[in-house]
């Protein structure tokens, strides 16, 4: 079995062991998955807006549109999805901590 895939199936086998001295933290096994970079949330947002504007731009294409659009942003829009990045950095930081 591999780590981090099966959750719910290791956790009844440690439930239903009868060995006492067996213990393993579940949430060791999968870690939280990193946050999304400013840049990747603005990807996410404008990604679907392109393809709705555009539908036969391949995907190259859009992500080198996106690529430009994020560097023309102005830095009052640029904070806006860097203010979103930091929260998630935070968040990610706190699940880490015990």
């Amino acid at each position: 079995m591999e780590i981090g895939t099966d959750k719910k199936a290791l956790e009844a086998e440690l439930q239903n062991s009868e060995s006492s001295t067996l213990s393993v933290n579940i949430s060791k096994l999968s870690p939280p998955k990193k946050p999304p970079s400013a840049f990747f949330i603005f990807q996410r947002e404008r990604k679907d807006i392109l393809k709705q504007e555009e539908p036969t731009l391949k995907w190259p294409e859009i992500s080198k549109r996106i690529s430009q659009e994020y560097k023309a942003l102005d830095d009052e829009e640029k904070d806006k999805y860097e203010e979103q990045a930091s929260f998630l950095i935070e968040a990610y930081q706190a699940e880490l901590t015990p």
